[in-house]
């Protein structure tokens, strides 16, 4: 990703969530919004440092498997976390990742967020 790229998806991102807040007339949901909108930034924040290093962090396909998985705290919406939990996408990406002890406490601590939000 180039830096013309990034500066055009740093636009296109703050002109998307401009269109959630409801200009003034609901102080909540604009709070709730920037809320969002602050936690997505330092997500897209940690891609683009991520896509853009030069030594980049990641260096083989587990490391994007792994980046994949943690999309999921991301998700705002239920009827989302209902099909990841239905469809086992975090299993069916976990199980092609090597058996290993902190894979396992990753997986426990994803698999716990997932079930917070889909029950």
């Amino acid at each position: 990703m180039n830096r013309d790229q990034v500066r055009y998806f740093r636009s296109w991102f703050n002109d998307y969530v401009s269109n959630f807040y409801s200009q003034g007339q609901d102080q909540e949901k604009d709070w709730a919004n920037r809320l969002k909108e602050e936690h997505s930034q330092r997500v897209r924040q940690e891609i683009i440092t991520i896509l853009t290093s030069s030594s980049s962090a990641i260096s083989n396909l587990n490391d994007i498997k792994l980046l994949h998985i943690s999309w999921v705290y991301d998700i705002n919406f239920y009827p989302t976390f209902q099909e990841i939990k239905n469809r086992n996408y975090i299993e069916e990406i976990a199980s092609t990742l090597p058996e290993t002890q902190g894979l396992k406490k990753v997986l426990k601590i994803v698999e716990n967020y997932l079930a917070m939000h889909v029950t």
